[in-house]
């Protein structure tokens, strides 16, 4: 097992021990550098996802490092190491100046070898074989290569998709925390105003707590030393409250600049904050409390008790000093910032690699070409070995020179073969070499933008601590701001609570102890009661009576609340109210009779317990019966007060006695009376809203009726007027249905004329071209002037009759798209015409709104079936006039290959004659005949029955064809599969095209280049109208072209370049469409067998030209 990591810059992979996975990140980083001498600072490590590697994480925790998956790393410095191709055998055209260099050489050596002419002997044979051999292994290596070549692009592929993948997830987590300090800011702004009041009256606020004293009670407490804002000037690390905006930055980049901590590492005015130095504080301590003993001290001296009071003032000017920086322009800035970064982050030319699919999807499908060709290779290699073995075994000699030159043959194409091989590696080495260098300008980029991210991040890292720290200074000035009225509330509120803990602790005590005694009282009772009841048979119809009473406040309660308190009473309100009298209003003590009244009453009926029921609405504020009035409203607000205190009877309800049950009843008598008045006033108020709601009632019922009896009038006009419209509109509709109708009457009747007349004409035509085609055909045989002038006559009419068939072609599809739009503009302003008139009408019923909805949906289906009708018909006229076009091309074409049809009667005979040889050559060399044959069959064989794709054309050394079948005259041949340098191959004129063309027998195109045309004594014709036409252009020059056949039209050439092209645009001369993909072939002269015959068609030229 071996942990592999992929260098993406550079595109190779590294593998080490599996124990380095069983360490940490850095581990690995310093063993890369320690083996491979890298930089381990500059290293950045990221598996498929773009999750950086952390240094202090363990390797294995993250799911990488296979050959499949590998960790990717990345260089983050400004040297660029040199991709490392290594060389397959003999080189590769990416590798170094070195490899490059040797890998010539051996291919010079093995061109030298294949080239040479050796005897045809037995080691002869031998050497070839080996030498095939030596091919195949140099085209395997080769293969090898080019496969590891595409696995590595296509990993580098993957990880620059992790690259951007980690620049996606740290552009998020940029986004989030800028977004959670706009929300800090935000904040900020809302409550500036105050701020800024705040820090507006602070001088008023220190002379306000210069006038309020520390009373006596409170004295021993002051004389400490004060420590009440250093919980918050000794928090400078707001790293808690940063922790959720600025987690721990992950970048591949590894430099993230200087720490935000460096810069707020100086002197900041918190600290100032924290007294001065010691010796200081020692001396005004010690000052401090001697005054303190002298007088005494009030609020501003005891806070000032450290020397501080300069240091608040000048937190005070830096606190304004900070908000005029916290302003809104700069937040505004902020914002602008980070929209910048974050949108050249988003940038889709940085994130993705334009054309790296399409280019790894060539890669591939050259690494494919090159398996075939290798797979090709090695069946070579072993025929040869094959033939070594036989010829050894076979020791004729006779065979030597056909086996030899054979083995020649077969050495070139596999020579051919291996260089091509070599081509397609060169081709994906220096695609590695380009995607490297374009990985490494972006991956530039990437860390730019990052860099600038980080930077960024922590500027407002210090932004914001900065403004936390504001914000701290600030609650310290809210804190003196509200001091005055805080103290005085606190005051208060210490005396209203000693004032309640100590009457609370005398009534609860005294009720303890008299709960006790009575409920020890009942529960001797029931014991007593129990002890002569129980087991008597009359306690089966006495259920319960062994329940007892439970506990409740027998026991003495905890009181030890409240004892911590100053030792605070009513004269030191008094004492403050004298000295602050602004503050007085806040030094009242709230009304505190009723429970004090409440303890008093339980602490005069607490002797003598009595059990009382009280009413299921008792009231426990007495009230006086004269001060109830005959208003509903008194009652109801006495009730209301009464509440407040009803609890507190329920709760002491057990502790009533005998002495207390008279005002108990004068408390239900009052309440009877105030229950006998209220249901008076809420008879009276029922009887006054029923006749309210009479009225009301008949009020409303009579304006209804008027309202819907005018509703229901405005409805029978409308409905009226609507069934008016719709008959029109029914009348309307059945009068287009009629012209529609009739319309598509008259357009057939049309058609069907026109396609009559069209079927007539090109048969007319057809009939005259075939005309032209046998005058012509007999005008080459024997040219006379008699013939010339009747082959210009249906050359005329032809290109008349076509003339006049693109004329009415084109008058035919103008008039029918002329309807079509009159239809469709009809119909849509019949149908606008109609929805505006709904729409002035109001909204109608929906049974008539639905039968209009049903017959315009009718209409429109009607008009959509005619408009697909139409253009059916078009497409049909459009398809037919388009073959008459290719059959016109087609028998104008003729005229031009007559003479290759001679040519392949010639060659089939040729090749007859040549098989009739070669069955007599396999009866004299039957022990040969599978070898022999395969490789004579290579060069000589045509194929079967003409579907061969060479013409072979022997020529005898002596002029005549006697000797034609002799083994040592020359061959050539002329190729219509596949164009290689050295083919011969045949050119002619192309009318669809306007340029010479190389007869293939493929469907790629082929034209020749121009700059071989004078060469092959071959002129274009000179218009040049008709060059700018695209593919299928319909018109006069398309059927004016056949006047205008370049003489000759015609050559015969070999192929000594070739260049891959492909149409930019729709208008290009070889009239062929955008994005079309052809050869344009540079040929050289070859003599020809029949310069009187390209003669005789020139003078053919001219004079139908004079004619």
């Amino acid at each position: 097992m071996m942990l592999y990591v992929f260098h993406v810059d550079v595109g190779r992979m590294l593998s080490f021990d599996m124990t380095v996975a069983l360490s940490s990140v850095e581990n690995l980083k310093e063993t890369i550098q320690r083996l491979h001498g890298l930089p381990a600072a500059n290293i950045v490590l990221l598996v498929s996802g773009g999750e950086m590697l952390t240094h202090s994480t363990q390797v294995s925790c993250y799911s990488a490092g296979t050959d499949t998956n590998p960790i990717f790393m990345f260089l983050t410095g400004d040297e660029r190491l040199a991709p490392t191709i290594a060389s397959g055998g003999s080189g590769s055209g990416g590798g170094s100046g070195a490899a490059r260099t040797a890998g010539e050489v051996i291919d010079a050596e093995l061109r030298r070898q294949v080239e040479e002419n050796q005897p045809a002997v037995l080691e002869t044979v031998r050497q070839r074989a080996t030498l095939a051999q030596r091919l195949r292994e140099l085209g395997r290596k080769e293969e090898l290569l080019c496969e590891r070549l595409v696995h590595e692009q296509h990993l580098q592929q993957q990880g620059w998709s992790a690259v951007v993948a980690n620049m996606e997830d740290l552009t998020s987590e940029f986004s989030e925390r800028f977004h959670n300090f706009c929300l800090a800011f935000d904040r900020h702004l809302e409550q500036r105003e105050s701020y800024l009041e705040l820090l507006r009256n602070f001088g008023d606020d220190l002379k306000q707590l210069a006038r309020i004293p520390i009373l006596p009670a409170l004295m021993a407490l002051a004389q400490a030393d004060f420590h009440g804002f250093d919980e918050l000037l000794g928090n400078d690390n707001v790293d808690e409250d940063v922790g959720q905006l600025q987690p721990e930055t992950e970048t591949e980049v590894g430099e993230s600049g200087e720490s935000v901590e460096k810069s707020s590492s100086s002197t900041s005015p918190n600290k100032k904050l924290k007294m001065g130095h010691e010796q200081e504080e020692q001396e005004e301590t010690s000052n401090s409390r001697q005054q303190q003993q002298q007088h005494q001290l009030n609020l501003l001296q005891w806070i000032s008790s450290k020397g501080n009071h300069a240091a608040l003032q000048q937190m005070c000017d830096e606190c304004v000093q900070g908000l005029d920086t916290f302003s809104l322009e700069i937040y505004e800035k902020l914002k602008l910032e980070v929209q910048n970064i974050i949108k050249s982050a988003k940038q889709s030319d940085v994130k993705e690699i334009k054309g790296l699919s399409d280019r790894l999807y060539r890669l591939d499908e050259f690494k494919y070409e090159i398996r075939k060709i290798v797979q090709v290779q090695r069946e070579q290699a072993t025929a040869f070995q094959q033939n070594e073995s036989r010829a050894v075994n076979l020791r004729d000699n006779s065979v030597l020179p056909d086996l030899c030159l054979s083995h020649r043959s077969q050495l070139m194409v596999m020579r051919d073969n291996h260089i091509k091989i070599r081509e397609y590696s060169r081709c994906i080495a220096n695609s590695k070499e380009e995607l490297g260098r374009n990985l490494n300008t972006r991956l530039r980029r990437i860390v730019w933008i990052e860099n600038g991210m980080s930077e960024f991040d922590n500027r407002l890292l210090f932004y914001l601590r900065c403004l936390r720290r504001a914000e701290r200074h600030i609650s310290i000035i809210e804190q003196i701001h509200r001091a005055p009225s805080t103290y005085v509330a606190a005051v208060t509120e210490v005396v209203r609570r000693k004032i309640f803990s100590d009457e609370f602790r005398l009534w609860a005590s005294r009720l303890s102890v008299d709960f006790d005694r009575i409920h020890s009282e009942e529960m001797e009772r029931r014991r007593l009661f129990n002890d002569s009841f129980d087991g008597h048979f009359l306690n089966i119809l006495f259920p319960g009576m062994a329940d007892m009473p439970p506990t409740f406040a027998n026991e003495h309660p905890e009181l030890s609340f409240d004892t911590r308190l100053p030792q605070l009473s009513c004269s030191d309100i008094e004492l403050l109210s004298a000295q602050l009298p602004d503050l007085a209003t806040q030094l009242q003590l709230p009304d505190m009779a009723p429970v004090l009244q409440f303890f008093e009453q339980r602490h005069k009926t607490a002797a003598q317990p009595e059990q009382m029921e009280l009413a299921p609405t008792a009231v426990c504020q007495p009230v006086s019966t004269q001060s109830v009035s005959t208003s509903t409203s008194q009652y109801v607000e006495q009730i209301a007060r009464s509440t407040a205190t009803e609890q507190l009877l329920m709760l002491s309800a057990s502790t009533l006695t005998d002495d207390n049950a008279g005002s108990v009843q004068r408390l239900r008598d009052a309440l009877q009376d105030m229950s006998k008045l209220a249901l008076q006033c809420l008879a009276m108020a029922r009887s006054n809203l029923s006749s309210l709601r009479n009225e009301l009632t008949r009020g409303y019922q009579d304006e209804l009726q008027s309202q819907m009896q005018l509703l229901q009038e405005k409805w029978q006009l409308l409905r009226m007027q609507c069934e008016q419209r719709e008959q029109q509109q029914a009348e309307q509709l059945e009068q287009l249905r009629q012209q529609l109708l009739a319309a598509d009457q008259d357009k057939m009747t049309a058609v069907a004329q026109a396609r009559e007349q069209l079927i007539h004409e090109h048969k007319t035509e057809l009939e005259s071209l075939r005309c032209r085609f046998k005058l012509m055909t007999s005008m080459e045989r024997s040219p006379s002037d008699s013939s010339l002038e009747k082959l210009e006559r249906p050359t005329s009419s032809a290109s008349v009759a076509s003339l006049d068939v693109e004329q009415l072609l084109a008058q035919q599809r103008q008039e029918l798209l002329a309807q079509r739009e009159r239809a469709i503009s009809e119909a849509v302003e019949a149908e606008r015409a109609l929805w505006q008139s709904r729409q002035q009408l109001p909204p109608l019923n929906s049974e008539s709104v639905m039968a209009n909805v049903s017959i315009l949906k009718d209409v429109l289906e009607d008009k959509e079936r005619q408009l697909d009708l139409l253009r059916e018909q078009n497409q049909l006229l459009t398809q037919e006039s388009y073959q008459l076009k290719t059959r016109l091309e087609m028998l104008t074409n003729e005229d031009g290959n007559s003479w290759l049809k001679e040519k392949i009667d010639y060659l089939s005979r040729d090749k007859c004659r040549l098989e009739e040889e070669l069955s007599q050559e396999k009866s004299k060399r039957l022990e040969m005949e599978s070898s022999v044959a395969a490789m004579r069959s290579s060069t000589y064989e045509l194929g079967a029955a003409g579907m061969s794709g060479t013409l072979t054309r022997s020529k005898s050394s002596g002029g005549g064809g006697g000797g034609g079948g002799s083994s040592s005259s020359s061959h050539r041949h002329i190729t219509l599969e596949g164009c290689s340098k050295g083919d011969l191959v045949f050119v002619i004129w192309s009318m669809r095209h306007g340029q010479f063309m190389v007869v293939q027998d493929s469907l790629t195109l082929y034209f020749v280049h121009a700059d071989s045309l004078p060469a092959l004594q071959l002129t274009a014709p000179t218009t040049t109208a008709s060059s700018s036409l695209p593919p299928g252009a319909e018109g006069p020059l398309a059927v004016a072209e056949l006047n205008h056949i370049p003489l000759p039209y015609y050559a015969i050439g070999r192929i000594i370049d070739k260049e891959y092209c492909q149409a930019r645009k729709d208008e290009n001369r070889y009239r062929v469409s955008k994005g079309s993909k052809f050869y344009r072939i540079k040929l050289a002269p070859l003599s020809s067998r029949y310069p009187l015959r390209r003669e005789r068609l020139e003078c053919n030229s001219k004079l139908n030209r004079r004619y």
